[in-house]
């Protein structure tokens, strides 16, 4: 019998299954913070700037959030807001949520490895542990059998969305049987993402200056 757990994949832990270790960190903090809103785990807030506001114990009382990635992001968040000096205020002030995020991972890439990767290793689609062929690569990430099979499946229902390639986190959330928000709110938790996500450590501006840490898959 497999040991991989029959639940299914968040969209962020789909989309690095698929993709493998360099699938763009910053895609999937945002595949993760969409998944996030739109299972109710987390609100979005009006106000000056773009905020999340949480349902602080909505994911635990209520089960609408149960991966490992979702479940991080609302400790950070809630962190965040219990560190608001205005406590009368229900939403988490984005720089805190920034912080709490820096201290825990530093970067989303570590989010990612730890967070993404620790789910889907715990659920027995991946493994890290370190192969002879691995003498090159800083963190191994390899699919195991029943990671090969959960790919392939994957593959062979997204291949049949017209939307896949153009709009991967609509198609994801699809998939889950979840409602596609609006364009606001994409480019609202776009936003969030890049407010809370420290610049990596290689530089954050696109320029190729230097790259990722070397994986093998």
């Amino acid at each position: 019998m497999s040991s991989a757990s029959t639940a299914p994949l968040s969209a962020p832990e789909a989309m690095v299954l698929i993709e493998g270790p360099r699938a763009d960190p910053h895609e999937i903090v945002f595949l993760a913070l969409l998944e996030l809103v739109v299972r109710g785990g987390a609100r979005l807030a009006g106000g000056p700037e773009d905020k999340l506001s949480d349902r602080r114990l909505m994911p635990r009382e209520h089960g609408r959030v149960g991966a490992r990635p979702l479940v991080a992001l609302v400790d950070v968040i809630d962190e965040g807001m219990a560190r608001s000096p205005q406590r009368s205020i229900a939403f988490a002030p984005t720089r805190l949520v920034r912080e709490a995020f820096a201290v825990r991972w530093g970067t989303a890439e570590a989010f990612v490895r730890m967070e993404v990767w620790g789910g889907l290793e715990a659920r027995g689609f991946v493994s890290t542990r370190e192969r002879d062929l691995d003498v090159f690569a800083v963190y191994p990430w390899h699919r195991t059998a029943e990671g090969d099979l959960e790919c392939a499946r994957l593959h062979a229902i997204l291949e049949r969305s017209p939307d896949w390639q153009s709009a991967p986190g609509t198609t994801l959330l699809e998939l889950s049987g979840l409602a596609v928000p609006s364009d606001d709110v994409f480019d609202a938790i776009d936003e969030l993402e890049d407010g809370i996500t420290p610049p990596d450590i290689w530089g954050d501006d696109g320029d190729g200056s230097s790259p990722p840490p070397s994986t093998s898959d």
